[in-house]
């Protein structure tokens, strides 16, 4: 389910929930990570604030509202910006190769089965002429 921007810029202005605190020291230091040009290990930043191992393997800091409200906090426009740099890299084929099949499946172009050679780089065409 879609949600529309009113929706979005609603749910950021709620106030966290009562254990959000927590939550959100979590999310800051994995976004500063990746600001960093680091991957963030969260099952090591949930063991850093304080939550239980069986808590840190499955990684439950992830599957909270809290955790979905901050997460729409970050603009669609600077996500999808970073996944088109990915997808535009020359030099790292594989993580191109998975960005663009993200922004095929984004745009609901991505087959169910598997795509034949032909048929992905025609799409790749399209993807680039629609961007140009």
């Amino acid at each position: 389910m879609t949600k529309t921007l009113a929706e979005k810029q609603l749910s950021a202005l709620k106030p966290l929930r009562k254990n959000g605190t927590r939550v959100k020291r979590v999310f800051d230091k994995a976004a500063e990570a990746m600001k960093a040009g680091e991957k963030p290990v969260i099952s090591a930043i949930m063991r850093e604030e304080g939550y239980s191992e069986s808590a840190c393997h499955c990684l439950k800091v992830m599957k909270t509202a809290t955790w979905k409200q901050l997460l729409d906090t970050i603009p669609d426009n600077q996500l999808l910006g970073e996944l088109y740099g990915l997808a535009t890299d020359p030099d790292d084929k594989r993580t191109k190769l998975e960005a663009l099949k993200e922004i095929f499946r984004l745009k609901d172009k991505y087959p169910a089965g598997k795509m034949q050679i032909g048929a992905f780089q025609n799409q790749v065409n399209e993807f680039f002429e629609d961007v140009e």
